[in-house]
């Protein structure tokens, strides 16, 4: 005969799941202001340090008459192409604001509104590292 096999889950587990998987995504949504802010606040600190790396290679530059690393300019490199990334989510940030709702636990749009603090989440964990 065949394997026979069974397995059980009670709808209170399956409620369970659904309800975290919604509250996961819908975390997004909920505190995309608050990550927003942090966004701004990471970009600044990744900027002063740009700036501050960038002076530092060229008094080395012209006073050594050292070389660039490439590890410093791909650094570089990095930091301009996530900091395109960050103007462009700052410029679309308030239009995405405007459509929460119910004091920022909803979304007009909650796809799109999903979409987006995803995207601020990421961008946020790439910007802080």
């Amino acid at each position: 005969m065949g394997n026979v096999f069974s397995f059980s889950i009670s709808g209170d587990e399956i409620l369970s799941r659904c309800l975290d998987c919604t509250v996961a995504k819908t975390a997004y949504i909920r505190n995309l202001e608050d990550k927003l802010g942090d966004l701004q606040a990471e970009y600044q600190k990744l900027i002063e340090a740009r700036n501050e790396v960038t002076k530092r290679v060229m008094i080395a530059e012209e006073q050594h008459e050292m070389k660039r690393l490439d590890q410093v300019q791909g650094w570089l490199s990095r930091v301009e192409a996530v900091g395109t990334e960050v103007e462009e989510i700052m410029k679309d940030s308030s239009q995405e604001i405007e459509r929460l709702c119910l004091g920022g636990y909803c979304s007009r749009n909650c796809k799109s509104s999903y979409k987006f603090g995803k995207w601020v989440a990421e961008k946020l964990r790439a910007v802080a590292t």
